[in-house]
């Protein structure tokens, strides 16, 4: 993740001369999210045709074929997730093993075996 530099009164930085007007810093900021979402995808991508252990964590609520989860790489409300596909019955809390069948910039998809 990325985001824009915010002065807080009381550091040092505060007080210098010359800073960055907004708009530059959302541009900023943009361009390292852009640059890294390909990163991001591309090393999704190698876990394709690779199977991972997901923790599963919720079911869809308008298709019960699908769940979301995460693997041991993807910490709580900060990494992505993997939706899993599964024509059996998962408990919530669950783990199971996922084949990655394909990638999003942050996201993994699978199917449950």
């Amino acid at each position: 993740g990325a985001f824009e530099y915010s002065r807080e009164e009381g550091t040092p930085a505060y007080s210098f001369k010359g800073q960055v007007p907004a708009k530059q810093k959302r541009e900023r900021v943009d361009q390292i999210l852009k640059t890294q979402q390909k990163i991001s995808l591309a090393h999704n991508e190698l876990q394709i045709g690779k199977t991972h252990r997901v923790l599963i964590e919720k079911q869809d609520e308008k298709d019960p074929s699908l769940f979301y989860g995460r693997t041991q790489m993807d910490a709580p409300e900060i990494d992505g997730i993997c939706f899993v596909r599964s024509k059996k019955k998962i408990k919530i809390g669950q783990f199971k093993d996922v084949i990655v069948t394909d990638a999003l910039e942050y996201d993994l998809i699978g199917e449950s075996l």
